[in-house]
């Protein structure tokens, strides 16, 4: 299929970050992987059959990323979107856009976990200082 490359692309952003990135860079790679999760999900309902509307696919596509911890709402609406598209199979509609919404987010969440691991470590902090003692405030000779 054609998104194939860029499944490859969404693996490698973390690759493509800097030894230490900074923040700007994380963010940007994390923006990165959500604009191909939504490509390859557009390109994924393109080649399922869900007899659900265009329009409505590219919805789907580009609110993916809402849906992550929603599959059951996604399939609510996807039954609905197809049902008033006039699917003969509504629930079968559905559960293809839902079947493409999970390998896609596997996807997204795996490239997300490996930007999250280039983050680097947070600088150690210095020890405290003890607090002085009277011992130590009183100067004794």
């Amino acid at each position: 299929m054609r998104f194939e490359p860029l499944e490859v692309e969404l693996r490698g952003v973390a690759d493509a970050l800097a030894p230490e990135p900074d923040e700007a860079e994380l963010r940007d790679a994390h923006a990165r992987i959500d604009a191909l999760a939504e490509r390859i999900m557009r390109i994924r309902l393109d080649h399922a059959d869900t007899q659900i509307p265009t329009p409505t696919q590219k919805v789907f596509a580009t609110t993916i990323a809402s849906y992550a911890d929603q599959l059951d709402v996604l399939e609510a609406r996807a039954r609905e979107a197809a049902t008033y598209g006039g699917a003969r199979d509504p629930a079968s509609a559905a559960r293809a856009v839902v079947d493409a919404a999970r390998a896609t987010l596997e996807l997204r969440a795996a490239a997300h976990a490996a930007v999250d691991a280039r983050r680097p470590e947070p600088p150690a902090e210095p020890e405290p200082v003890p607090e002085p003692t009277l011992a130590d405030l009183i100067e004794l000779d």
